[in-house]
């Protein structure tokens, strides 16, 4: 992954989103509100603080996103 992807430890799973791709349609955001949020610059990241959605929640998250920017690892 390039120095423009952010990866985050939420529980579980390893998060990886590339900041590029996001088009801030906040479908993750939708889907796991406790994990992800929307920055300043309208980009998805993850809540630096938990408790986080369960690992299944996320990774629905993730897979919900147009652009595939969300990538999760267990």
């Amino acid at each position: 992954m390039s120095d423009k992807t952010k990866t985050y430890q939420a529980g579980d799973v390893k998060i990886s989103i590339k900041r590029p791709e996001c088009i801030s349609c906040s479908s993750c955001v939708f889907m796991a509100p406790k994990t992800f949020e929307l920055d300043g610059e309208s980009i998805s990241v993850v809540k630096e603080e938990g408790p986080y959605d369960d690992a299944k929640t996320i990774e629905e998250a993730a897979a919900s996103c147009p652009t595939t920017a969300i990538v999760v690892e267990k």
